[in-house]
């Protein structure tokens, strides 16, 4: 795999500009170093396309938490997420394409973590290689509730 990335180029090309990452930073995912979010959006867009077109698994954006966020601040607490027709991720979350949500946690603003969401049996699973006993920040479950409250189809047997 490390022979094919294209080293002397200053950016390696994504699906789209959020996901394009300089060949110096993804060299980052095999050190120690923090990784920024363009490497995590790159690295993640690797495996949705190794994943394949055809997997129930979705991952969200390292901003997608951060764009809730602003979302619900511009409304009243009780008032739903209003789902975006350009969003790839809510139009696959609302056809019943997606059965694992894969969503990436920046916790207090220097560490990646994880959340694996379970939409078939709503259920999660926290993933930090750090603190392996914590668990999902309340603030940051409560705005995935929040979304998933809208995305999921209604006639989903674990819509919350």
């Amino acid at each position: 795999m490390l022979r094919t990335i294209p080293w002397l180029f200053e950016s390696i090309p994504g699906s789209s500009r959020a996901v394009q990452a300089s060949a110096t930073r993804v060299a980052d995912i095999l050190s120690e170093r923090w990784l920024c979010d363009e490497v995590i959006n790159a690295g993640l867009e690797w495996i949705i396309q190794q994943l394949g077109p055809q997997s129930s698994i979705a991952f969200a954006n390292s901003m997608h938490l951060l764009s809730l966020r602003v979302a619900r601040q511009r409304n009243t607490p009780e008032a739903p997420y209003i789902l975006r027709e350009d969003s790839q991720l809510d139009s696959m979350i609302r056809s019943g394409q997606v059965c694992t949500l894969e969503v990436p946690l920046h916790i207090d603003g220097n560490h990646w973590a994880g959340v694996c969401l379970d939409l078939k049996n709503f259920t999660y699973q926290y993933r930090d290689g750090l603190y392996q006993r914590a668990s999902v920040p309340a603030e940051d479950l409560q705005l995935l509730q929040w979304y998933l409250a809208t995305v999921l189809p209604n006639d989903h047997p674990s819509r919350p």
